[in-house]
């Protein structure tokens, strides 16, 4: 059971926001520039008391799209994961499918952005599901 929430959203009245206070779960808004690797993650990593996680967005040849969650630190070769979910030419989805499905642009996905739409499959590592805080 998740204590509460750090998320990386622009503003109170984002629908997430209104969402965790309709379910009444208590959460904490930290504001920070997007970041796109790892790399840049680590300068606020530290500010934020919360497991880190890396969110890929990707698309196989059949135009299906994907929204991988794993910890910040953990890798997922793309080809093992196409292999372990028989999915063919699997890559990075485009920006343009990115704020079609997402509602998010590059260096801002989230698994928060799951919430606009049905048809992108969700795949969350069972290490960061029992955390405390995300």
């Amino acid at each position: 059971m998740l204590n509460f929430l750090a998320l990386h959203i622009m503003s109170h009245t984002n629908p997430i926001i209104q969402a965790l206070e309709s379910m009444s779960i208590s959460h904490k808004v930290y504001h920070h520039e997007a970041v796109f690797t790892v790399e840049e993650a680590n300068k606020i990593e530290s500010q934020i008391p919360a497991i880190h996680m890396k969110n890929l967005f990707l698309v196989d040849k059949s135009k299906n799209h994907h929204l991988v969650c794993i910890g910040a630190h953990s890798r997922c070769k793309i080809k093992d994961f196409a292999r372990a979910y028989d999915l063919k030419e699997v890559s990075f989805g485009s920006s343009e499918d990115m704020l079609t499905q997402l509602h998010v642009s590059p260096g801002s996905v989230s698994v928060f952005g799951i919430m606009y739409q049905t048809t992108t499959k969700l795949y969350i590592d069972p290490a960061i599901i029992d955390q405390p805080a995300i």
